[in-house]
This record gives C-alpha cells, structure tokens and sequence, in this order.
C-alpha cells in the first residue's frame, strides 16, 4: 500500500513540474448562514446552526476557467439551543466539485457544485451524502 502511495504521488509530481498550470490548489474561509434563514418558524433573534469553517482543494484545471477537484472543508456550527449544555459540532466534507470562474482575470466571481459526503465528529452515522452550491470570488495571488 505504501508502493502505490508513494507511486501515485510521484506520478502527481511529475505531472505538476511537467505542465503548466494544470495542478493547483486552493484555501478558503467559509460563513454558514444561520438556519432561520432557511426556517421561517425560528425567531428572528435565532442565531441557531450559524457557523464557520475553511476548505482547501486540489484541483486539475482544465481550462483558464473550468476546473475539477476533492473539496475539503472542516466546519463549527453552533447547536440548538435546547439544552443547558450548549456548545458546537464539527462537521467534515469530502467533495467532488466543478468550479467555473466568470471571468479570465486575477479576480473574478465564480460558482460551483459538488456532490459528496458529510461526516459529523462524534456521531453515530458515519457518512451522509449532500451536495454543496457556492458562489464565491476567487482573488489569484500567483
């Protein structure tokens, strides 16, 4: 298993040095709105499952514009307020995810769709499957 670990991102090396810019990878900051946004029975004063979080993302690019890759993303979400013992819950991510950037500059807005797993820490599910929309702006540093 090691053999093939080691092969495989050997062959991902080679692959980054040999091409340009076909490999790269990506950080970002994540805000979740708070669920009474979505759930017009909660108050208005409702701060319940607000949260925030960071993924990061190697992706393949195979356009200026248009790439794929395995979004990462950990995330804090405040819990209902329900109990005395109020705290937060960790969630993590793994998606498949297509990204498409509107415009071919070092800023530009872009959106994306990924179709994957959520798992939450110290639960008694493992893994569910979701789907994830952004909509962000991507600022190229390099």
């Amino acid at each position: 298993m090691k053999l093939i670990i080691t092969l495989v991102l050997l062959l991902i090396s080679t692959l980054t040095f040999s091409q340009t810019k076909t490999l790269s990878f990506e950080a970002g900051f994540r805000y979740n709105l708070p669920e009474r946004i979505f759930n017009s029975d909660l108050s208005k004063f409702d701060e319940q499952r607000s949260g925030y979080g960071f993924e990061l993302m190697p992706k393949w690019n195979f356009s200026s514009k248009q790439s794929i890759g395995l979004n990462l993303g950990f995330n804090l979400i405040s819990e209902d307020a329900r109990t005395d013992d109020i705290g937060t819950f960790q969630i993590i991510s793994f998606l498949p995810t297509y990204k498409h950037e509107i415009l071919d500059s070092k800023f530009s807005p872009f959106y994306s769709i990924g179709i994957g797993g959520y798992s939450v820490l110290n639960s008694n599910t493992c893994i569910a499957p979701g789907i994830a929309i952004n909509l962000g702006t991507t600022l190229d540093l390099f």
